[in-house]
Parts: C-alpha cells; sequence; structure tokens
C-alpha cells in the first residue's frame, strides 16, 4: 500500500544532471570492474584447460586438438552466460544506483526548498525521510530557523520598547508644548488678580 504524504516522493529522478552522472559514472566502474573479473575468469579457464589436457595427454598434437575443440564449445557458453552476469549485474546496480542517488539529490532538493524558503521568510521546520543521506543538515537548518525566529522577536520586542519610549517622550513633549502654550497665553493675557 502507497503512504500519502509529505514525506512520500513518487518522482525518483529529482535531479536529473546530478543522478544521472553519479549513476554514469557508478555504472563505469561497475562495466570495468566486471570486466576485469571477466576476464580474468577466461584467462584463468584457459590455463586451467591446457594444463589439464597437457598433463593427460603428455604434450602430444592431439591435446591441442582437443584443447581446441573443448575450449571452443567451452568458450562460447562461458560468453554468454558473462554477458547474462553482465546484464543482470548491472540492471541490480542501475536500480540500487538510482535509489542511492535519490536518498542524496532528496536531501539536496529539500534542503534547497527550506533555504529559498528561509530567504523568503517563510519559517518551516525542516525534516527528512529516514534514508535519505545528509540526516544532520535538517538538525542545523532547523537551529538557523530557530534563532532567526528569536532574532525576529528579539526585534519585535525592540520595536516595542521604542514605541513606548516615543510615547513617554510624545506624552512630555505635550505637557511641555501646554506649559509653554500656558505660559505664552499668561504673557498675551495677564491675570487681572
Amino acid at each position: 500500500m502507497l503512504t500519502k504524504g509529505i514525506f512520500r516522493r513518487m518522482n525518483y529522478i529529482i535531479n536529473k544532471e546530478f543522478q544521472y552522472k553519479l549513476i554514469a559514472l557508478f555504472l563505469i566502474l561497475e562495466l570495468v570492474l566486471v570486466g576485469i573479473f571477466i576476464s580474468f575468469g577466461f584467462k584463468l579457464k584457459a590455463e586451467v584447460i591446457m594444463m589439464t589436457t597437457r598433463t593427460l595427454l603428455k604434450d602430444t598434437v592431439e591435446a591441442s586438438n582437443v584443447v581446441e575443440r573443448h575450449y571452443s564449445k567451452g568458450y562460447n557458453r562461458l560468453i554468454l552466460l558473462c554477458i547474462l552476469l553482465i546484464v543482470i549485474i548491472t540492471s541490480i546496480f542501475l536500480v540500487f544506483m538510482i535509489i542511492y542517488s535519490h536518498s542524496i539529490a532528496g536531501a539536496i532538493h529539500s534542503l534547497q526548498r527550506h533555504l529559498k524558503n528561509i530567504s523568503e521568510q517563510k519559517f518551516r521546520k525542516m525534516t527528512l525521510r529516514q534514508r535519505d543521506q545528509f540526516q544532520t543538515i535538517p538538525d542545523h537548518v532547523n537551529q538557523l530557523i530557530k534563532s532567526l525566529i528569536e532574532e525576529k522577536k528579539a526585534d519585535v520586542e525592540r520595536l516595542r520598547q521604542v514605541r513606548r519610549e516615543i510615547d513617554v517622550d510624545v506624552s512630555r513633549a505635550k505637557e511641555l508644548v501646554d506649559d509653554i502654550i500656558a505660559e505664552k497665553e499668561q504673557l498675551i493675557e495677564p491675570d487681572d488678580s
């Protein structure tokens, strides 16, 4: 049963350029290693057949004919077996690399999205799927978000304090202006007492 939700990604190829390069690199490495092992296996098998036949037939002309016939039949089967083995190993390796590169690209994609949100002042907690790589990144991003939120709260509190001070200063200024007006009015209209 498929789970639906925020943590389920349906697309395994998230960052095509990165994932295709990573897959190609590891497939080339895998094919080179398989090629080395297979060529080593061919050489080893040919030497074993040659040594066994020479031992049995004691280096006669007939030995070389037996080796040639036996080797050509086995060689064709061995080539088909090796091709099948390469296809199977490459297929398994390709599936593994898609899944592995997805766990890397998914984490990077999530990080990019969260950094974009942070730059737009949208603060949301970052989480990764359990199988994603870079599991420590959300802790750092969430710490960054927490510190930015605390900074914003401190800014708001400072602005409230400035406003209170302005209100106090405005009240004092109003009192001073009222006193000056009262003085001026007394000068203009002396008290007839």
